[in-house]
């Protein structure tokens, strides 16, 4: 079996890692839906009144949870994130370097969440 061509394993590590920050978002905008604005038929999925009650004490005080938090920065970072690191890739950044950014970003995110 013949070793990949650098661009080809850019592509491949470039798509991975925007598969990866797609179900990390999907995770975090998940984990931060409000169940108070769940209908009651909800309550076969598991939103009853504990969860809510829950919900409400973790952003009581003011403040958004944690989740909260997470789900609403990445919001705003990964697109610009991949805007840029896709615009480098596409415009024909070496790919060692294109690589290496998406994977470090990755690493980064993670690390902060």
């Amino acid at each position: 079996m013949a070793a990949m061509e650098p661009t080809d394993l850019c592509n491949v590590v470039a798509m991975s890692v925007t598969s990866i920050m797609f179900l990390m978002n999907f995770g975090a905008l998940f984990a931060s839906v409000d169940p108070n604005s769940h209908p009651a038929e909800d309550a076969k999925l598991g939103i009853t009144d504990a969860k809510k009650e829950e919900y409400n004490q973790l952003n009581s005080g003011g403040s958004p949870s944690r989740v909260n938090r997470i789900a609403n920065n990445q919001m705003e970072q990964f697109p610009m994130a991949l805007f840029v690191l896709w615009g480098a890739k596409l415009v024909g950044g070496a790919p060692h370097m294109v690589m290496l950014a998406f994977l470090l970003y990755l690493l980064w995110r993670g690390g902060f969440i």
